[in-house]
Formats: C-alpha cells, structure tokens, sequence
C-alpha cells in the first residue's frame, strides 16, 4: 500500500510542476530550502497541497471534485471558487470534494483558492464549468476540445478545408495523399496543383488520394495548392505547399524497381523508363501527360 501510494504522489507531483508555470502558491510560513519535495515552513512541516485536474460541475449549484495531493491533515479547510465558498463535502489524501452554492457562468473560468494547515494554493482562471454539449469534441477542463475540422464553443461550426501534409512526386507526376481537414462532404472539393487540376480518387474527411501530371516543363520546384468549393470558391491556399521532386521516381517505378535518384533501374523481366511493362510485352509504357 505504501508503495502505491509512493508512486501516485510521484505522478501527481510530476503533473503539479507542468502546471507551476502558470499556477502560484502563498503561505504564511516562510518555506525552507532544505526542505523535502511539497513541504515548507520552517520546520518543513507545512504540505504544500495542489490541484492538477477538476471534475467540473453544471453552471449551477453543485458538487465540483478536484484532484491532486492534499495531505494528511486538512486544518481550517476552506476553498473558494470566484471568489465564493465551496462547502467541503469530502476529502482525502488525493481529492475533495466540495458543493458550490452558486450559479457560475459557462465558458467562463474562475480562480480557485484551497486553504489548509495555513497554506493557500491558487491558480488563476482555473476552473470551468461542465459544457455537456460539446457536439463534435469533449470537455475537458473548462473548455470544449474540439475534434479537427471543428471549432466554436460547442465545436458545432465545421472548419474549412485545409491541408497539413501532402505527398511530393517526381516531376513527371504521380499519385498524391492529402491530410487535413475537407469536411463532411469532400466529394465536393477540387484541388489545383500550381496551374493543374488534380485528378481526385478518393475523397475522406481527412485525407484525399489523386493524380497529379508533371510539373510545368518537367522540373522540380514547389507549387501553391488551392482548394475550391462546390461552387468554385477558393477557401484554401497552401504557398508553396506540394513539391515536385527531381530524386523521385514516376510511381515508385512501378514497384517493379529501384528509383536512383530519380532513374528507375528495373528489376528483371521489367523495363522502360518506369519499368512498366516486361520485356515480352507489347504494352506501351504508361503516359505521363495524361
């Protein structure tokens, strides 16, 4: 049991000095440097208590619990949420719990003060109370976490479209995988590579998959990447976003291949530029203008 206590104070005192940053904390009692981790005063006797997350509660009166390390002793408890008292329901060496007789505004955050054994924790603009509709996100700590490609309050307004990566290609072109965010309904969309269209195959929310051709004059450089509604209204520019790249090969060569430095060394029975077709076969070797 002491071991796993050990273990929790552990985590929570590591989580309490992400949080220190922006968090402070007063006592009455002059700390001590020689003092062990948590503790202060001069004879290092005084815990210094902290929260590092809450349960939050309704805008209304109700319960909060917040979670951390507390101590032992819990003297002259007392906890302030904006300013006003929050009555101790329960405490323990990790959490208390107390009833907020009070109705707080949502979206907006509140100090909280925790006083006990003559020391006082506080943090500023802490404490949210509970959004239940987040739509397409979760609360978390006062605040709607919002999946991507939403945002708002509620994260209940879509975000327009936008790529964070996308994949280069030789200079004769090829396939292409954007990441981003394109909405509920991406089908809807076209893609323009520098002055190209692109050829688009598949279209998620968060990836589309198409064809590029070869860049202008077959030489590599970077190009803009502009996205267009249905209604062919540009919502997205991405300056110098996709890049054709002159050590790539056209497909990977097929697979059928070694690029080198954007030559493909075919591998036995298969040949031609890109090695797309066998020695045998009458096939023609795939267009890289089209």
């Amino acid at each position: 049991m002491k071991l796993l206590i050990s273990l929790i104070i552990a985590f929570l005192t590591f989580s309490n000095q992400c949080l220190s940053q922006s968090s402070s904390s007063t006592s009455s009692s002059s700390s001590s440097s020689g003092c062990p981790e948590n503790y202060s005063g001069e004879n290092c006797d005084i815990f210094n208590h902290y929260v590092n997350f809450y349960y939050a509660a309704p805008p209304g009166p109700d319960t909060i619990e917040f979670v951390g390390l507390f101590g032992e002793n819990h003297n002259n408890l007392s906890i302030k949420v904006g300013g006003h008292d929050c009555v101790t329901r329960n405490v323990n060496y990790f959490r208390i719990s107390c009833f907020l007789d009070y109705s707080l505004n949502l979206y907006e955050l509140y100090d909280v003060e925790i006083t006990q054994n003559d020391f006082t924790w506080f943090r500023e603009d802490f404490y949210g109370p509970l959004i239940e509709d987040c739509g397409n996100g979760q609360f978390y700590m006062g605040a709607c976490q919002c999946h991507i490609g939403w945002t708002g309050q509620n994260c209940d307004i879509e975000a327009l479209p936008f790529v964070t990566s996308i994949t280069p290609v030789s200079v004769h072109g090829g396939m292409i995988t954007l990441t981003g965010w394109f909405g509920s309904d991406p089908t809807q969309l076209s893609i323009e590579i520098g002055s190209d269209q692109a050829i688009v195959h598949m279209a998620q929310p968060s990836s589309i998959i198409g064809y590029v051709t070869q860049g202008p004059n077959g030489v590599a450089g970077n190009r803009d990447v502009k996205i267009y509604n249905s209604n062919n209204v540009l919502v997205y520019t991405g300056i110098g976003q996709f890049s054709y790249d002159s050590n790539l090969c056209f497909n990977n060569c097929f697979n059928m291949g070694i690029c080198n430095n954007g030559v493909c060394e075919c591998l036995y029975p298969w040949v031609g530029d890109f090695c797309s077709h066998t020695i045998d076969s009458n096939l023609c070797q795939c267009s890289t203008t089209n």
